[in-house]
């Protein structure tokens, strides 16, 4: 990215050609291995041998950091390279000191709020096709010469540049704010499925009758269009709250007062699953941890499909994410997983 005496941000690429090219440190794709200059393949080279390993087919996207002067190497995987604007950072390996007799081995598992990657045309040539290049181009030229980012980075205390690589910050401050991407609503309720008289077979339902008492308050978060959950154990004589956002919501069905309140149990069934981004996940369970009362139970799931965050978040991420709320844990580890979660009742 260049930006002209006018003040504007447009796209085009550095003398060093392809590559993002930060500090001595260049970013690029798999696919342009072939045309860095012989001393970068050399090294590239260099540190294949050293990790004993070669590259995954090519299907797999790889973004390959190298620093000449420093000797060093990373490759770190990009789950969702091909179909997201700013692709996550995933797990990494690399080696430094390669000049040395000694070259050190170290690797890097991307857990919590992700990295990103931003200006992604800069990471291939202009003939790639796993995404449309001039499309990348046009959405690095909006985003860099918008109001909200200009703002951003007209205000000292700010440091936007150091920290628009977090995916929670970047979603805060530029994308929820220049209006881009769908809302938050639009995107869970673009999840929903109604599974009609089959849904008192869903995993969640039936088994919380197993432990829930009729005299609890029980919240249903994330009920969907029609509760189905909500209704079905309100026939087993269950006191059952529905609660949903957006499009979702019914009057007379949702009650729009249910976050004000605090439950004896708060369920999600293929709720955290469908969360768009990690920090909508942790948002997800800091909220719902806040409407259970001291002693409590948290009741939730986490199906493989459909799953937005599962680049990142594994099953045993959530139970650690878990952990770090609840005074107890029980996951119960079957072809789908459950957690039952008990609050400390001296919060």
């Amino acid at each position: 990215m260049t930006r002209g005496s006018d003040g504007i941000y447009r796209c085009k690429r550095g003398l060093h050609g392809i590559g993002k090219v930060i500090d001595k440190s260049k970013w690029v794709h798999r696919s342009v291995l072939p045309s860095l200059s012989e001393e970068e393949q050399i090294l590239v080279s260099k540190a294949l041998d050293v990790l004993e390993i070669h590259l995954p087919p090519p299907d797999i996207d790889i973004i390959v950091k190298i620093n000449i002067r420093e000797g060093l190497v990373t490759f770190t995987h990009s789950s969702d390279w091909k179909t997201a604007t700013e692709p996550i950072c995933g797990d990494m390996v690399g080696v430094k000191d390669l000049y040395s007799d000694r070259p050190v081995i170290f690797h890097r598992k991307q857990k919590g709020v992700p990295n990103i990657y931003h200006h992604k045309w800069m990471f291939v040539d202009d003939d790639y096709l796993g995404f449309d290049v001039p499309d990348a181009m046009e959405w690095s030229e909006i985003w860099e010469n918008h109001p909200v980012v200009k703002a951003l980075m007209a205000d000292k205390n700010e440091y936007f540049r150091l920290k628009i690589g977090k995916q929670d910050y970047w979603q805060e401050k530029v994308l929820d704010r220049i209006g881009v991407s769908p809302t938050y609503e639009e995107l869970i309720n673009s999840t929903y499925i109604d599974r009609g008289r089959s849904a008192p077979n869903n995993i969640i339902p039936k088994y919380l009758p197993l432990f829930a008492k009729k005299a609890d308050k029980i919240l249903d978060f994330g009920a969907g269009l029609h509760a189905r959950h909500t209704l079905w154990l309100r026939q087993q004589g269950f006191d059952v709250t529905a609660y949903d956002c957006g499009a979702n919501v019914q009057p007379g069905l949702h009650d729009p007062e249910a976050l004000g309140r605090q439950y004896d149990i708060v369920f999600a069934s293929n709720v955290l699953n469908v969360q768009p981004t990690v920090p909508h996940l942790i948002r997800i369970l800091d909220q719902t941890y806040s409407l259970i009362k001291p002693g409590g139970v948290f009741f939730c799931n986490f199906p493989s499909t459909p799953r937005k965050c599962n680049a990142i978040v594994t099953e045993q991420d959530l139970t650690d994410m878990l952990n770090e709320r609840y005074t107890e844990v029980i996951c119960l580890q079957g072809r789908n997983w459950m957690w039952k979660c008990i609050k400390d009742i001296s919060i």
